[in-house]
């Protein structure tokens, strides 16, 4: 047990030190085959994907969530939130720069009005978010451990 932890510790520090990257990939095999065009950013803390699939198949793959049509704007960080967006930004809370913040986070996140989804956020901060895209037939997840 006191060998495993700091294992444990750095190998996660490895993780999220040398993330997946993916854009615009065909396909990978950790989704269903007929996922396309899957773009994804992947560590141990936080993870993030999205991929091309029709609804029948998204409903499949996502059986073990309590899927509810989108009723308000569902908002999810895409793959490309933390490897972009949050290193560039700066520490000043000015107005000014909330401005081109909340501009600039835009780019970075999907809005879909018409789908399905499901949220869970837990006390320590672990969670997910699935979002199906219907018009666009695009799939978005993020979850993070803690």
């Amino acid at each position: 047990m006191l060998i495993a932890m700091p294992v444990w510790f750095v190998l996660i520090l490895w993780s999220n030190a040398h993330p997946e990257f993916g854009e615009n990939v065909e396909f990978v095999e950790w989704l269903p085959a007929n996922a396309r065009n899957v773009s994804y950013y992947k560590t141990y803390s936080w993870t993030a994907y999205e991929f091309d699939i029709d609804e029948r198949s998204f409903r499949g793959w996502a059986s073990r969530y309590e899927l509810k049509e989108i009723a308000d704007p569902q908002e999810i960080e895409r793959y490309n939130y933390y490897s972009d967006f949050l290193e560039q930004r700066g520490d000043t809370r000015d107005s000014e720069w909330y401005k081109a913040y909340e501009a600039e986070r835009k780019k970075y996140v999907a809005i879909v009005t018409h789908g399905l989804y499901d949220f869970e956020r837990r006390g320590n901060g672990a969670g997910y978010h699935v979002v199906f895209h219907r018009l666009k037939q695009r799939a978005y997840f993020r979850c993070n451990p803690r």
